[in-house]
């Protein structure tokens, strides 16, 4: 069975959506650690941050890594926090 897609392009952006069902603190470390990310969508090298640029290498189906990387920017990030704090 193949996973129903969950992204969306918006002009040049892929946006994904996940649910996670984890404590808040694994999330964010399974979207700001490269060993963490590596296991879901790919693994980034680079100083990560608000306006700075990781390589980026996704992953294929089953888990294997594509050959070609790509510098993408991060646009932002924020730490986590719940839903009704405001």
């Amino acid at each position: 069975m193949n996973p129903k897609p969950t992204g969306h392009v918006l002009g040049k952006d892929l946006i994904l959506t996940r649910t996670f069902r984890a404590p808040i603190a694994d999330v964010w470390t399974s979207v700001t650690e490269s060993e963490s990310t590596a296991r879901w969508f790919g693994r980034w090298e680079g100083d990560a941050g608000a306006g700075k640029t990781v390589r980026l290498q996704l992953l294929q189906r089953e888990g294997s890594a594509m050959d070609e990387r790509d510098d993408r920017e991060v646009r932002g990030a924020a730490p986590p926090r719940r839903h009704d704090e405001g």
